[in-house]
């Protein structure tokens, strides 16, 4: 409707969003995309109406368990859960949007459309991510493991690399821009 309307709109990631903002308050654009829950946080403090979309399944770790270049450890089940067990959403919530997201470590929010009862939320549990890393070590996999993560917040790969080797990884942490991180997984298939 805002196109409609003639209104100037302006879509923003992180590394933007604070000035995007800035610029609205300043009356420079008309309407403003906000995808981050602490600028969010601060329009609805300002009182700006808004629209509101929930991004289903939004933050996601994607683990490439068998296409073009992978870790063959990933394809492993203990794996995957010590990765799950390990990373603690809140803290990365805390961490990168100052506690402003709505947390849930299950596949989509409970404020989703699409949330229903049967939908599990992972726990946090850093003894057993530990446990299950030490087994697959115990098999013969060194442990290192590459994450590659896009620069919309550098906050968020900081917190899964601190959560990850907490529990005896060793990350290779590559924070690339986000149409490098996109042609990385669709293209490349190289995540």
């Amino acid at each position: 409707h805002a196109l409609e309307r003639g209104y100037e709109v302006v879509g923003v990631c992180r590394e933007q969003s604070v000035g995007k903002l800035d610029a609205f308050e300043q009356g420079e654009t008309d309407v403003v995309f906000l995808r981050t829950p602490d600028v969010i946080a601060q329009a609805r403090e300002a009182g700006y109406e808004e629209m509101t979309a929930l991004q289903s399944a939004g933050g996601l770790v994607l683990i490439n368990n068998g296409l073009g270049s992978f870790n063959p450890v990933v394809q492993d089940v203990r794996f995957r859960q010590a990765v799950a067990y390990a990373i603690d959403a809140e803290a990365i919530n805390q961490r990168a949007f100052g506690g402003a997201a709505s947390v849930f470590k299950g596949i989509l929010d409970p404020n989703s459309d699409f949330f229903s009862d049967g939908i599990e939320e992972l726990p946090t549990d850093p003894d057993m991510a530990a446990s299950l890393v030490e087994e697959l070590k115990g098999e013969g996999w060194d442990g290192n493991i590459r994450l590659a993560c896009p620069d919309t917040n550098p906050d968020v790969p900081i917190a899964i690399e601190a959560a990850l080797e907490a529990v005896g990884m060793e990350v290779d942490a590559q924070v690339t821009d986000t149409n490098t991180q996109i042609a990385s997984i669709v293209i490349n298939q190289d995540f």
